[in-house]
């Protein structure tokens, strides 16, 4: 199943190894944010004997409620959460990753190594393994790496001699840390290494926040290769090849396709090539914390269903006909690699994905994938908007599945009655997640950090959670997960306080000139905006209205915009907004990048209030490079005091995930990341 690393929905944890200047293998300083989850915890129909006993069988269909149409499903292009998880079963990643250790995987890719770069002045490029750095010179491998491979594709492993060999026949020795599933192996030099004058190596310009440095290149952990398994394939039967990768990754190059999302994580990449017959090789232009992830993460494109050739010499033709082309739009035939394959999507009615019974993952022996999964034969997501409509659908067995249950059900009393939950499991988790209101800060009203801050004060966020929300829910006041290491837990919820609020409104130039009852400034302009939300949750109007009456008694009018899901996303996308609700996936480990760098603002990017700060900018761009977590959570945290200050966004909340599944599904398991759920491990119970 695809793990896409990329985030946005994606989950992306990455810690790799070692600091520019040295290297030695630490614990994953994310191991203690891992977490077990233990199957079917909510379900009391299944005793911790039968969890035991229990085996998966084949067979079933499971039918999900969801509260909008995805946008659209191609896996470049699509801009929302419900889009990215049907995606997320149709395709498959280079690798992966285990939702409870955070351990990276192999998936498409049977293994992957990683390598230093050296330039030298005479344009040499040098590959290998650094093993000391002084001023004077740089020591170099050759022939050495540092080597994953899977546990069960080994046919000896010596931890005390340091040497490991696979099944076809490849030897590696070296120091090995073993993981769950996987062995890395930072490979010893198999003849003498390399001893660089440091005067010998060529220099690169680097801009790191409004200052360009110039650095020696050797460059720590930027060279990639993945050999690509035998006998994976395209749902319509084409094999996967390199190619479809290098195509993949020529179109997320193009300006023109609407891919600025997932562009931003690929900007340090310098090159994307074939480096054997079915090896894929990234070198990256500077270190990155997340790179292998990243890499990981590229979604290859099945040239038969685009046809480039048709576009030769035509980049923007071909950007049209990608962005709108019809495999991703209901009607359409998805062609992916993954464990289900697109069956049916019908606009406003739903989705429907079926087991592909050629999935290569059947096959191939991973001690991660059992041989049957996965094991349901469908799975459908039936678009039901009214969330009273959408219990109604669960009580009568129309719907299997809800994880968008709101509040207001979730405390129902026939929701809690025993009649209820003899056919129904309640079930209650937390996801990497939180909730803003957005302010355009093209719009003269939001321009001022004053005038943001101000309306955060205005806004009752506690009360809202309280009343709307029943308390299913944490108050944030930054930009990251609130578990995250990257949260900074010392700064104070802001208050409710209209007095303060008005006092900040009346410095920054707004007040009521001429009597009517609205705020104006010096030019005469009216204090008055729309606040944009999307009609595929009830309480964002509830929410709305209170917005809109605490506003109005400041002085401020504010008309409500209510808009379908897929129109809202557009939107948003254009910057076609004054004010908005919307929600973040977060992550354990973030790069703030792609949402609060200003060169995330235009092109469609994901900066849409368009925030700018240099000082957020700097230590964006120097965290991408800090390889120690500590270091780099450090910055994070003043990052988030930064934007605390600033309110581009009003935080609100990090939610409960609420949802309702019957009770006959077995195997399912509530993660603290990505969706919170993974269908391929759910079958029915005997």
């Amino acid at each position: 199943m695809k793990r896409s690393s990329v985030a946005l929905t994606l989950f992306v944890f990455a810690a790799l190894l070692g600091a520019p200047a040295a290297r030695a293998k630490k614990e994953d300083p994310l191991a203690k944010y891992a977490q077990r989850v233990e199957v079917d915890a909510f379900n009391p129909r299944v005793t911790p004997q039968e969890r035991l006993k229990e085996k998966p069988r084949r067979g079933g269909v499971l039918t999900a409620r969801t509260a909008a149409d995805p946008t659209n499903l191609n896996v470049l292009t699509h801009r929302d959460q419900g889009a990215a998880t049907i995606l997320g079963y149709m395709g498959d990643s280079l690798i992966s990753r285990d939702p409870e250790t955070f351990e990276y995987l192999p998936w498409v890719a049977k293994s992957w190594e990683i390598r230093d770069l050296v330039v030298l002045k005479n344009g040499q490029r040098l590959e290998g393994r650094v093993l000391s750095e002084t001023s004077d010179t740089v020591t170099l491998a050759e022939d050495a790496g540092i080597v994953t491979l899977v546990t069960s594709d080994l046919v000896t492993l010596d931890l005390d001699k340091g040497a490991a060999k696979t099944k076809d026949g490849r030897v590696c020795e070296g120091k090995i840390t073993p993981y769950q599933y996987t062995v890395e192996i930072e490979e010893k030099p198999k003849r003498q290494p390399r001893v660089i004058p440091l005067k010998d190596v060529a220099e690169y310009t680097d801009k790191i926040g409004n200052q360009e440095k110039t650095r020696k290149a050797v460059k720590r952990e930027c060279v990639f290769y993945f050999p690509i398994r035998e006998g994976v394939r395209w749902h319509d039967g084409v094999e996967l090849s390199i190619g479809d990768y290098l195509f993949g990754w020529q179109t997320l190059q193009n300006p023109d396709v609407d891919a600025a999302r997932i562009r931003s994580y690929y900007l340090d990449i310098e090159s994307v090539e074939k480096a054997g017959p079915r090896t894929l090789k990234f070198t990256y232009r500077k270190p990155y914390f997340l790179a292998l992830g990243i890499c990981g993460g590229l979604d290859p494109l099945p040239r038969q269903v685009f046809k480039p050739e048709n576009y030769a010499g035509d980049p923007k033709g071909f950007a049209k006909d990608f962005n709108n082309h019809p495999s991703g739009q209901p009607g359409g035939h998805f062609v992916g690699l993954g464990a289900y394959r697109l069956k049916s999507w019908v606009r406003d009615s739903g989705v429907a994905i079926e087991r592909n019974p050629d999935h290569w993952a059947a096959k191939a022996g991973l001690p991660y994938w059992k041989p049957d999964q996965p094991y349901l034969d469908e799975i459908r997501w039936k678009v039901i908007v009214n969330p009273t409509a959408a219990l109604k659908a669960l009580q009568n067995g129309d719907v299997d599945a809800d994880f968008d249950v709101e509040p207001g059900t979730w405390i129902r009393e026939d929701t809690n009655s025993p009649e209820f939950k003899s056919r129904v499991v309640r079930a209650r988790g937390v996801v990497p997640q939180f909730t803003y209101v957005g302010w355009n800060e093209d719009r003269v009203f939001f321009k001022d950090a004053r005038v943001r801050q101000a309306l955060t004060l205005l806004i009752p966020v506690e009360q809202i959670l309280k009343d709307v929300h029943y308390g299913l829910g944490r108050v944030v006041t930054g930009p990251f997960f609130i578990d995250s290491p990257a949260y900074d837990h010392s700064l104070p919820v802001w208050p409710h306080d209209p007095n303060k609020a008005k006092t900040l409104l009346r410095e920054a130039g707004w007040l009521d000139r001429d009597g009517d009852g609205i705020l104006d400034n010096r030019d005469g302009v009216k204090f008055e905006f729309e606040y944009m939300i999307h009609t595929a949750r009830e309480y964002h109007a509830l929410i709305a209205d209170i917005v809109k009456e605490n506003l109005e008694k400041a002085g401020i009018r504010v008309t409500i915009r209510k808009l379908d899901w897929t129109v809202f996303i557009e939107a948003n996308n254009d910057r076609k907004f004054d004010a908005m609700r919307n929600a973040w996936g977060a992550d354990y480990d973030p790069d703030p990048f792609q949402i609060w760098h200003s060169s995330q603002i235009g092109n469609r990017g994901s900066n849409s209030v368009g925030y700018v700060n240099p000082e957020v900018d700097r230590l964006i761009e120097e965290s991408r490079e800090e390889f120690d977590a500590e270091k780099r959570w450090a910055m994070m945290r003043q990052i988030h005091r930064i934007i605390y200050n600033d309110q581009p966004y009003t935080f609100m909340f990090c939610f409960d995930q609420l949802f309702f599944y019957n009770a006959k599904f077995r195997g399912v398991k509530a993660y603290k990341v990505g969706d919170g759920y993974n269908f391929t491990e759910w079958y029915l119970g005997e």
